[in-house]
């Protein structure tokens, strides 16, 4: 399920665990001088039935002192280098800063769903 109103630490503690029960991600933790400044995770390879092939979810999270440094972008390129693609992101429809570095990392919109806009690129 998808929020973006506050929940506290125990329910997203609880969400992290069924998250990581049921998807197997892969965690990326991506550093600038030994500083952690985001992270990129990658689950749920997909089968697309239209497209007959697989997909990888890839999301990532810049932290919030970082934000603005232009890190997003190469922590999502730095991703696609190592993983096998096709690759989708869901982005929140308002979250331009997002939408852009996705965008510069070769993702192109295919689809909008309420207020997602779903992101591909291509291996």
């Amino acid at each position: 399920m998808k929020t973006t109103h506050w929940i506290g630490p125990w329910e997203h503690w609880k969400w992290v665990v069924g998250f990581m029960r049921h998807h197997f991600p892969t965690v990326y933790i991506a550093e600038v001088n030994g500083v952690p400044v985001g992270t990129a995770q990658i689950a749920d390879r997909r089968w697309n039935a239209a497209e007959r092939g697989f997909a990888s979810s890839l999301s990532i999270t810049v932290a919030p002192a970082c934000r603005s440094r232009g890190y997003a972008t190469p922590i999502i390129e730095a991703v696609c280098k190592c993983e096998w693609g096709p690759f989708l992101a869901e982005v929140r429809a308002d979250n331009m800063a997002s939408r852009r570095a996705f965008t510069r990392a070769g993702f192109t919109t295919k689809d909008v769903v309420q207020d997602w806009v779903i992101m591909e690129r291509a291996c």
